[in-house]
């Protein structure tokens, strides 16, 4: 159980998004966050990603996601509540990154801020495991 909920702590803007679905999910998300394409993923990088993700679901870019842009997001419904702060019922950027990444630190075995490869590896499996 504990593993599942580091899972989906690590990608919780990457399950929600139908689109992301087609795009091969979580763990293609997670192979596209390696933005220089060295085998490895630093926190600046993993938190882009996130970034990028909620620019992918803020539809109506307003700078924040509310209930109706998660339709169908049943995991990240819980995460909006915990991630909104200040119970605004709206997540923002700020909220979201000011979380910490717990898949990320979970699987930063040597704890550098960088997933290396075999760290990429283990993640990437997990996320296979959890229907990523």
């Amino acid at each position: 159980l504990w593993m599942k909920a580091a899972i989906t702590s690590i990608v919780v803007l990457a399950w929600v998004s139908p689109a992301l679905a087609q795009e091969g999910g979580a763990a293609a998300n997670l192979a596209r966050a390696d933005a220089n394409h060295d085998g490895e993923i630093t926190r600046a990088e993993f938190d882009a990603m996130r970034s990028a993700e909620f620019d992918r679901l803020d539809l109506n870019w307003d700078g924040s996601l509310v209930a109706s842009e998660l339709q169908g997001a049943g995991r990240m419904r819980g995460q909006l509540s915990h991630a909104d702060t200040n119970g605004d019922g709206r997540l923002t950027r700020t909220e979201l990154l000011s979380q910490p990444p717990r898949g990320f630190i979970r699987f930063d075995a040597n704890r550098n801020s960088v997933l290396e490869p075999s760290e990429v590896s283990a993640m990437r499996a997990a996320l296979r495991a959890f229907g990523g």
